[in-house]
Order: structure tokens, then sequence, then C-alpha cells
């Protein structure tokens, strides 16, 4: 999937239009670096990386129960299911520490 910022640009170069958020108010056009929703290190949107880890995690399910009965196949599906769960959970905890960093900045400039 390609990133927020090509995305952006290729809506604007070849539609004429820009992308709006859907979490800000009256779902203004998305300002990509200014915004408190985008990450700089993947350079993508937070509500779309939380969309992608929910369709990962739904495909690891989804590979879990359809496995075979074979014993070895169940257990490989609930170590990738593991290692989703590992991952989601660390990606949360930095989306936590990003919110409240960013709540701790809005409150020094009320």
């Amino acid at each position: 999937m390609k990133n927020l910022a090509t995305r952006r640009s290729e809506a604007w170069t070849e539609h004429g239009r820009d992308l709006y958020c859907p979490h800000s108010p009256d779902c203004k056009p998305c300002s990509t670096e200014c915004c408190a929703h985008y990450n700089p290190d993947t350079n993508e949107c937070i509500h779309v990386e939380a969309a992608q880890a929910q369709v990962r995690a739904a495909e690891a399910l989804e590979r879990l129960v359809t496995a075979r009965n074979e014993p070895e196949d169940l257990r490989i599906e609930l170590e990738v299911a593991k290692e989703m769960i590992r991952v989601l959970e660390a990606d949360n905890h930095e989306i936590r520490l990003r919110n409240v960093e960013l709540a701790r900045l809005a409150g020094k400039g009320a």
C-alpha cells in the first residue's frame, strides 16, 4: 500500500482533489506532517495503521481457523497469531505514548 504522502499527492495530481480526514472537525483536508494523527516514523496516518493492523489480525485468525486439523499446522498458525498480538500490543503502546505526549503539548499551549 502506498503511504499517506504518496496517496495525497496522487489524489491531487490525478484527480485535482485532496484527501480528507474523517477524524478532523468538518472533515478538513489531510494536512499530513502538521496533523496530530500523522506518524512520521511510517509516513502514515495512525488511523490507517490501526485499520491495517486489524486486517492483519483478522487474516491471522482466518488462517488459524482454516488450518487443517494437523497439530503442526495449528501450532504454526498459533505462533503467527501470537506474534501478531505482540506486534499489535507494541503498536498500541506507541500510539498511546504519542497521544499522551500530544495531549501534554496541547495542554501547554492552552
